[in-house]
């Protein structure tokens, strides 16, 4: 049973709706031109995002164990899942499970390839593991280098919506890219949001995370100025209702009343949430209204 429950532990599940909510805004800006979803390529594509958000959490998990060991502050959102550090699963163990999910991501975009008779799963299921490599290992490495906050919206805000657009049949041309757009900046203010409880361990490894550069009340800033560009640029696709964009614009203000809060304080993580929570439920809005409409 401990064992079971470190494995749950490591998989972080309740990231992946950082994976599944923009796999499904490509696959809506589909279902807008042809009103149909490709039962195959759909459960493919859930499973896509299941290996995808595993292969991110268990390769971080490897790359950044001194880092984490060294961690005070770690929150549900940040400091990797502990299992490592506290020795419950080990890194061999880990490294497997993590080829395991690098092996599931290239099968699947393999098989939704071949289904669409195209290239673009294949390559954009590649570009998903280079991300990654690009972002956690040497000799680029740009987690620590800075610049890793870059990667992470580029792979979660372009390279997923444009896989869950082409792998349902969508033609590039036909693409939304305003929607596409509108996500950019809060995928950029997610990736920043979650180092903020990490600043004082990545400030001593040398890991040149915005918080680190900016410091805790800069980062976050930035980062609440970033979401609400993305929820204003949502709601100028004309596809979220003004009510529901001042909503979320409400919650994206509650969290400035915490611009005292610490690492390691229950105030920093309750503004992290309150972060991702406009931004996530800019995104559900769009996936909502593609559908729906």
């Amino acid at each position: 049973m401990s064992s079971a429950l470190a494995w749950i532990r490591s998989a972080r599940l309740a990231s992946q709706s950082y994976i599944a909510l923009p796999i499904w805004l490509g696959m809506g800006l589909c279902y807008a031109h042809t009103r149909q979803l490709l039962p195959w390529e759909t459960g493919l594509l859930v499973a896509f995002g299941i290996f995808d958000q595993l292969y991110i959490v268990w390769g971080n998990d490897l790359a950044d164990q001194e880092t984490d060991r060294h961690n005070q502050t770690a929150t549900i959102f940040s400091g990797g899942s502990r299992v490592l550090v506290e020795g419950a699963l080990s890194p061999a163990a880990i490294g497997r499970a993590w080829a395991t999910a690098a092996a599931g991501v290239t099968g699947v975009s393999v098989a939704l390839a071949g289904l669409q008779s195209s290239l673009w799963p294949v390559l954009l299921g590649a570009a998903a593991l280079l991300l990654l490599w690009l972002y956690s290992y040497p000799p680029v490495r740009l987690s620590y280098r800075g610049g890793g906050e870059l990667l992470q919206m580029l792979g979660v805000g372009l390279v997923l919506p444009i896989l869950g657009f082409v792998a349902q049949g969508g033609a590039l041309a036909e693409l939304r890219v305003d929607v596409v757009l509108a996500m950019l900046p809060g995928q950029l203010a997610c990736a920043i949001a979650t180092t903020l409880p990490d600043e004082p361990s990545d400030r001593g490894s040398n890991k040149r995370t915005v918080a680190v550069r900016l410091g805790v009340r800069g980062a976050a800033l930035l980062s609440s100025g970033l979401a609400a560009l993305s929820l204003g640029l949502a709601w100028r696709t004309g596809l979220v209702p003004g009510v529901l964009s001042l909503g979320l614009g409400a919650v994206l203000v509650s969290q400035l009343s915490l611009h005292r809060a610490r690492p390691g304080s229950f105030e920093l993580s309750a503004r992290v949430f309150l972060l991702l929570t406009a931004v996530l439920g800019t995104e559900a809005a769009l996936v909502y209204a593609l559908f729906a409409g």
